[in-house]
């Protein structure tokens, strides 16, 4: 049975199916966010990496936003501050020589010496 809100509407952030829910992380993004899009790789200040799995697109500004990372059996969902629906994620394993590799070819001092 779906949860519906009470104006009857199907709430994002209510699970749909008997699967328990259970809180995997928070964190905040990594400097701006501007949104969902279909794919992006969304950089946490706690070091993981998640991918934008859904089919979404919806625009927001927001510096370093709160948010939390939720886990429904084999499912992961972000829920950012401000945006009121989760959203479909999968982790990315991301190699941290390539990090270190592009602050080398920056051309901005500082990105070279946050990696030293």
């Amino acid at each position: 049975m779906p949860n519906l809100s009470a104006q009857g509407r199907r709430s994002n952030l209510q699970p749909e199916s008997d699967a328990m829910r259970r809180l995997i992380s928070r964190s905040r993004v990594t400097g701006h966010f501007q949104g969902f899009e279909t794919g992006q790789l969304l950089e946490l200040q706690n070091g993981d990496t998640w991918q934008q799995d859904a089919v979404k697109n919806r625009y927001v500004y927001g510096y370093r936003p709160k948010v939390s990372v939720w886990q429904e059996g084999s499912h992961y969902y972000l829920e950012v501050s401000g945006m009121y629906e989760l959203i479909h994620v999968r982790p990315v394993q991301v190699n941290p020589v390539s990090s270190i590799a592009r602050a080398r070819t920056s051309r901005s001092p500082r990105a070279w010496a946050a990696h030293i």
